[in-house]
């Protein structure tokens, strides 16, 4: 539905799924048909199928690894929080990567490792431990930063 440039979903009974406050939304493909991708006043966020907020409008931009990682960033900076908005990393980093082989091979379902740079440095982020740790190897460097899709 659309009203006065904002648009919002209604279902086929009438009721309303998703206010019309919205400036664009659409389907979140990598979250399958069970989510919109959300535009309000130039901020992104995620909502369900059912019209639950998973993840507010208060984000520049958000790029979807798993249900336990959104790599988000917010006033320049990039962090990374879960679908339920919940703080994964904080919004201080330069850039923030993953291994796409790693997440190939789960199914895009888990990742351990999220790289991340700040001030030029790089570090590796092992979700299970959870341990930061400074990187030194130019290869896995070049892998994961200047070789990326």
């Amino acid at each position: 539905m659309k009203r006065q440039d904002k648009v919002g979903v209604v279902m086929k009974d009438g009721e309303q799924l998703i206010p019309c406050e919205y400036d664009s939304i659409s389907s979140w493909w990598e979250y399958g048909p069970s989510a919109h991708y959300v535009v309000k006043d130039k901020k992104v966020g995620i909502i369900d199928y059912i019209g639950k907020v998973l993840l507010p409008t208060e984000y520049d931009s958000l790029d979807y690894v798993t249900k336990d990682v959104v790599i988000v960033t917010k006033d320049s900076k990039y962090g990374a929080v879960d679908i339920n908005n919940r703080l994964v990393l904080l919004f201080e980093y330069d850039d923030i990567r993953f291994d796409i082989e790693e997440w190939c091979a789960t199914g895009y379902e888990y990742i351990r490792y999220i790289y991340v740079r700040k001030d030029k440095r790089y570090y590796k982020y092992d979700r299970e431990t959870p341990i930061m740790e400074v990187m030194l190897q130019k290869s896995i460097i070049d892998k994961i930063f200047k070789n990326y899709l």
